[in-house]
C-alpha cells in the first residue's frame, strides 16, 4: 500500500492511444479476473456567460474528435446562450452533444449518482468561479 492507502496494482497503466489520461483505468470484471480496459469518460462541459464562447466550441470539437466514446453533457448558464449566438453564431446542438439549460434538473449529471467525475467550465467568469468555489448555486 502507498501512503495514500491505494495499492500499486490499483493504478495499473493502460495503453490507450487517443484517450485522455483521465479516461483511462483498470477495472475488475465479474469473477475476480483482472483485465485492464478503458473506462468511459463521463464529462460535463459548463459554458459560462463570460466572453470566450469560441474556446468552448473548440473544446467540444476536440472532445468529439479525440474522445468519441465519451459521454458528454453540455450545460449553458443563463447568459451563455446569448454570448454563444453573438460570438459563434451557430446552434451548439450541431456539435453532437446533448445540451441542457441551467435549470434543467432532469439532466443526467444533475444527480450525483450518475457517475460524472469531471467538469470543465469554459469560459468562466470570476463571479461564476467564486460561486463554484464556495458551493453557492441555484442552478446546474
Amino acid at each position: 500500500m502507498s501512503a495514500s492507502g491505494a495499492s500499486s496494482r490499483d493504478a495499473t497503466a493502460v495503453s490507450t492511444a487517443g484517450v485522455p489520461a483521465g479516461a483511462r483505468g483498470a477495472c475488475k470484471p465479474a469473477g475476480g479476473a483482472r483485465s485492464p480496459r478503458v473506462v468511459q469518460m463521463k464529462l460535463v462541459v459548463g459554458i459560462g456567460g463570460a466572453s470566450g464562447a469560441p474556446y468552448a466550441q473548440r473544446l467540444l470539437e476536440l472532445i468529439g474528435s479525440h474522445a468519441p466514446d465519451a459521454e458528454v453533457g453540455v450545460v449553458f448558464s443563463k447568459t451563455a446562450r446569448g454570448i454563444w449566438a453573438q460570438e459563434v453564431g451557430t446552434d451548439p446542438r450541431e456539435l453532437g452533444f446533448p445540451v441542457y439549460g441551467p435549470r434543467d434538473f432532469t439532466a443526467p449529471f444533475a444527480s450525483g449518482s450518475a457517475g460524472y467525475t469531471k467538469m470543465i467550465v469554459i469560459p468562466a467568469s470570476v463571479g461564476g468561479l467564486a460561486r463554484i468555489a464556495h458551493g453557492i448555486s441555484d442552478d446546474l
